[in-house]
């Protein structure tokens, strides 16, 4: 099992899982190269500042003070079958699971689901936008299926937008609503 790499954490919060006290783990790697990124140092895979049995065992301390851990990057998905590893090593202990993702790999979310509680999905812009936003052109392809992926577990969700003017107008606000309406509906 390749070792996941994590590149930060922060130790409490309260708005990063809906309703739950949570610790996020920030993980390394991400395939976009978003304009507006909130986490440069995050982007490149190579190791990790944070000792995966370091923060397994911090999270240890936790148990049944915390409840829930988020996985977020970069895109916690992009280490793929180490996430769902250390994932299901955190679920273990008796924690809900979030992830925060930019949903660029669809399979991979769908491979993980079972052990996944919660998502939080990136809708970056209309798809005519995307590349220039995110430097990808198959990253808005992929995130709706990403969507259309978790709708069919039913699961708790929520789609965030960040509405950098240069990438999102009010008529893209309007356009991404009526596109998640008729992805929802047809779940």
């Amino acid at each position: 099992m390749r070792e996941i790499q994590i590149g930060g954490l922060v130790p409490f919060t309260t708005i990063d899982y809906p309703g739950k006290l949570s610790a996020v783990l920030f993980l390394v790697g991400c395939p976009l190269r978003c304009v507006y990124c909130s986490n440069p140092h995050l982007l490149s895979v190579g190791n990790g500042d944070y000792s995966p049995d370091k923060v397994s065992t911090w999270l240890q301390k936790r148990a049944g003070k915390l409840e829930a851990v988020v996985f977020s990057g970069g895109e916690a998905l992009m280490q793929g079958d180490a996430t769902i590893e250390y994932i299901k090593h955190v679920r273990e202990m008796g924690f809900k699971i979030g992830l925060h993702t930019n949903g660029f790999y669809p399979e991979t979310l769908k491979k993980a689901a079972d052990v996944i509680d919660w998502i939080g999905l990136d809708f970056k812009t209309i798809r005519e936008k995307y590349p220039d936003l995110s430097g990808q052109h198959i990253a808005y392809d992929n995130m709706i299926r990403s969507l259309d992926i978790w709708l069919e577990t039913g699961k708790d969700f929520e789609v965030r937008i960040t509405c950098d003017p240069r990438y999102i107008s009010k008529d893209d606000l309007l356009k991404i609503s009526e596109i998640l309406f008729l992805h929802i509906m047809n779940c």
